[in-house]
């Protein structure tokens, strides 16, 4: 009897593993489908890169995928540089992994080769052994695979399979555009998803009874797996249709929570992920929240709060502690239909929807304010009179951050930025509010728009006639040491207007380079005459430097060379082409000029040799070295991970930090197109988001290291030098490294402030 309970319970055990496990297998770490991460469908994943020999990348493959594989139902190939091909084949070349492909399959586990791929001969004899044709692709003809969307099959035999109608009756998917087609298939497969161009084509292709249960899918609908939310209730029924149960992606963190009480108010870690279980909000209520930090920051908190009852929540919020008014905030995390909340509003009066969770941010700054502990409440006004206080403990210690940056931080954006911008955020009176709102976030580099040029005139020999620098000086707000600015115009597509002539210079002529020199000249003069130096202005007359504009950068590069040696030069690269070249000349031809490098690197995949160009770029940077100064740039989005706020914007300063690069930027600020890139929202006053935060908070990070460091200059024991130095390295390795953790920066940043104080002692 025992041991029946004991195999029923271990074929229990077996089942809950097997049913909810998924092993995935990319090229490489950029790209890395599916792009959703599966923990939202309730499925453990285990991921696999592969590349093939031409990519430097370093596989992770070993026998443990056999381990896995034995507990999982779904094993993914890839889109673009597919793990099965095409120069070498890990996976199938190997017979002990062979086998437990097939015993996987004979348990009723599905392969899906996404996207087609390149099938390298093991895997089409693997295939063939277990009685599988890949399906023929093919284009319809005057069709684009970027027309070409899902509809559903017209056949018997197809259009009532679960994939389409379970748990979500598909329907046909305009936003599903762009899918590779199929043009014959065998008859021991179907083919559900047709091309809406035609339908004798198909878009995937499915061969079940593979080896008894298992089965094979050829999907050709791109963002199934490569768009987090377009296919979304595509992906819930494959998946759902692969292990056999109804599965859907986790509901946003706005719906997902569920209270008996009225309401309920709640913790989580600033930045984290929300946690999966409906009844988070009961486990983690709050009563009070303590808030520390040091002298010369923003100190921020979230409180989260569940409507239960029928109908809104109505109330307002006020915060009733000893700290003057005017340091404080208190905003709403704006949940917009993405999975990350984003934009932060200041805000008094709140409406939470009915079964809805809302996130209350109040911040605090402390700059100037005297240390010590400060108490109060967070209150919380219901429009029945009712009240509920949130106590709120604020312990600011006898530490001094730095107010001037550690490294330099530029963000991508034209303020001013033309007449649109204009309609936008105000004209130059307003344009400070948001060089203020940059500078508070630690923003010491700006940019000098295009769109406002200096008014410039030349005569026909190309002397200057008139200057005008009213509007371009409206970008220039700060002029003390530690701010400097990127003058962002001067490529050879510049071009010079001549007095009383319509005809504008253009370069290519003698003329134009005289004008070239004059107006280089004359911004230098300029830039002096209001007070800055040469080490707080740059050119930057290339971004991302291609090979085909190298010739023509080295004629402008000179150029301002020849006008003043002391002048600098900014540039952008990206790892691609740097070395070698098939037009014009290698980008690191340029070197002799530069004065400032800024190579784009991806921090998310860098650490954990996710990022493919990784070896490329080290080879940049140990190029580069010794031959000016060196920043980073990222080209960031909103992303739709729901801790893409702390992943790609707090860890964006600490990892150039640990790369030991001066500075890091990003693109974009605010130069607003209705885009995922830009982290201020526009209007009269500034509005913050989620990520700007997150980058407020990364640079405060580096100021609480260099205090740190600078406490150890002053100390002479050797031995508390070490520790010192070794809880530094320690935050460095583990805050980059284990990038889903957004506690960790919180729990370092305690350990130095006590490092901190027993070195004071």
């Amino acid at each position: 009897m025992k041991k029946n309970i004991f195999v029923l319970f271990f074929l229990l055990l077996s089942n809950f593993l097997f049913s909810n496990s998924a092993v995935i297998c990319n090229a490489t770490g950029w790209w890395d489908f599916p792009f959703l991460p599966l923990e939202e469908y309730g499925i453990k994943e285990f991921r696999y890169y592969i590349p093939p020999e031409r990519v430097e990348y370093e596989s992770n493959l070993s026998d443990k995928f056999i381990e896995d594989i034995k507990i999982s139902k779904l094993l993914y190939f890839g889109q673009a540089r597919n793990s099965i091909g095409p120069k070498k084949d890990l996976i199938f070349s190997n017979p002990s992994y062979r086998e437990s492909v097939k015993k996987f399959l004979e348990n009723g586990g599905t392969i899906i080769f996404d996207m087609g791929g390149i099938f390298e001969k093991d895997t089409l004899s693997f295939l063939n052994e277990i009685g599988v044709i890949p399906p023929k692709p093919g284009g319809i003809k005057g069709v684009s695979g970027e027309e070409i969307y899902p509809v559903i099959s017209d056949e018997e035999k197809e259009k009532n399979h679960p994939i389409l109608n379970f748990p979500n009756k598909l329907q046909p998917n305009e936003r599903l555009k762009w899918c590779g087609t199929f043009v014959s298939w065998s008859e021991n497969q179907i083919a559900p998803l047709r091309a809406n161009a035609d339908k004798n084509y198909a878009v995937m292709v499915i061969q079940e009874n593979l080896c008894g249960k298992g089965r094979v899918i050829f999907n050709g609908v791109n963002n199934i797996f490569a768009h987090a939310t377009r296919g979304e209730i595509y992906a819930s029924n494959i998946f759902s249709y692969i292990f056999g149960q109804e599965i859907k992606r986790l509901p946003i963190a706005d719906k997902r929570y569920k209270t008996k009480e009225e309401f309920t108010i709640w913790y989580k870690t600033p930045y984290s992920k929300f946690p999966v279980e409906e009844n988070a909000c009961e486990k983690n209520k709050v009563e009070k929240i303590d808030l520390k930090g040091c002298i010369n920051e923003v100190i921020a908190t979230n409180l989260l709060i569940t409507n239960g009852k029928k109908g809104e929540l109505k109330f307002k919020v006020d915060l009733d502690i000893n700290i003057p008014k005017e340091r404080v905030k208190i905003m709403e995390l704006e949940f917009d239909g993405g999975r990350m909340p984003d934009r932060m509003p200041e805000k008094k009066e709140f409406i939470v929807g009915e079964g809805k969770t809302a996130i209350i941010w109040v911040s605090i700054d402390t700059t100037d304010i005297k240390d010590g502990d400060y108490s109060g409440d967070i209150v919380f006004k219901f429009e029945d009179n009712k009240e509920k206080r949130v106590r709120l403990n604020i312990k600011i210690y006898p530490i001094e951050l730095q107010k001037i940056n550690p490294i330099k931080l530029t963000v991508w954006d034209l303020v001013p930025g033309g007449s649109v911008r204009e309609n936008m955020i105000g004209g130059p009176e307003n344009w400070i509010k948001y060089h203020n709102d940059m500078k508070e976030h630690g923003v010491n580099v700006f940019h000098l728009s295009a769109y406002e040029r200096p008014g410039i005139i030349f005569d026909e020999e190309g002397e200057i006639v008139k200057e005008d620098f009213t509007r371009f000086d409206s970008g220039i707000q700060f002029k003390s040491k530690e701010y400097q600015y990127l003058i962002n115009m001067g490529s050879h597509n510049e071009e010079f207007s001549i007095e009383r002539k319509k005809e504008r210079v253009k370069y290519g002529s003698e003329l134009w380079e005289v004008c070239y020199k004059n107006w280089v000249k004359s911004i230098i003069k300029h830039m002096k005459s209001i007070g800055l130096d040469y080490s707080q202005f740059a050119f930057y007359p290339y971004d991302e430097i291609g090979p085909e504009a190298v010739p023509h950068a080295l004629k402008v590069y000179s150029l301002i060379k020849q006008v003043d040696k002391k002048a600098r030069i900014f540039v952008t690269i990206v790892p691609s082409n740097f070395f070698e070249t098939k037009k014009g000349l290698p980008v690191k031809e340029i070197a002799p000029y530069i004065d400032i490098w800024c190579p784009a690197v991806s921090y998310d995949g860098y650490w954990n040799n996710k990022w493919f160009s990784k070896k490329e770029f080290d080879k940049i940077i140990e190029f580069i070295k010794n031959k000016g100064e060196i920043w980073s740039y990222n080209v960031l989005t909103r992303g739709n991970s729901e801790i893409a706020a702390y992943t790609r914007y707090r860890l964006a300063p600490i990892s150039s930090y640990r790369m030991g690069l001066g500075g890091c930027g990003f693109y974009g600020y605010n130069l607003w197109k209705n885009d995922s890139y830009m982290v201020v929202y526009p209007g009269e006053n500034p509005i913050t988001s989620y990520r700007w935060e997150a980058m407020r908070e990364g640079i405060n990070d580096l100021k609480y290291i260099e205090y740190l460091k600078n406490e150890i200059k002053k100390i002479k024991d050797e031995k508390k030098k070490k520790e010192c130095q070794e809880l530094i390295d320690q935050f460095l390795k583990e805050a980059t490294e284990e990038t889903q953790n957004a506690e960790i920066p919180y729990r370092y940043r305690e350990k130095i402030i006590e490092k901190i104080i027993e070195l004071k002692k």
